[in-house]
Parts: structure tokens; C-alpha cells; sequence
């Protein structure tokens, strides 16, 4: 016997958390790239985008956001 699959109801926070995690892995993936490029990029991903590239893409990336916050 199976059971049937529940389908996600908007409201019980289920849908947020688990697209929460799905995010919080992917920013960790993406820092473990930043920090040890060898493990998880190809080298000719290492030949265009460089290390200093990225840490120039990702502080415009917040200077920009952080500058636009509206309390």
C-alpha cells in the first residue's frame, strides 16, 4: 500500500523553510567555491573569472544592496 503525497499548503511555514534551506545550501556551495575555487570550479571557469573578479562582484553586489534597504 501506498500513501498518497500531500501536496505543500500556503500557511504552515513549510514551503519558507524548506526554500530556506534550499538557499542556505546553495550560499554554502557558493562559499565553499569562493574559498577553495580548486574543489568545485573548472579550470576554465578559473581562467575568465578570477578570485579578485569575484571579490569585486560580490562587494559592488552588496555595497548596492545594503544602500538601497528602506526601514
Amino acid at each position: 500500500m501506498s500513501t498518497p503525497v500531500q501536496r505543500l499548503k500556503i500557511g504552515e511555514g513549510k514551503i519558507s523553510g524548506y526554500s530556506s534551506i534550499f538557499l542556505g545550501l546553495l550560499s554554502l556551495t557558493g562559499v565553499i567555491c569562493f574559498k577553495y575555487p580548486e574543489w568545485l570550479t573548472t579550470p576554465q571557469f578559473r581562467e575568465i573569472y578570477t578570485g579578485e573578479s569575484m571579490k569585486i562582484l560580490l562587494t559592488a553586489y552588496f555595497s548596492y544592496k545594503f544602500s538601497n534597504v528602506r526601514y
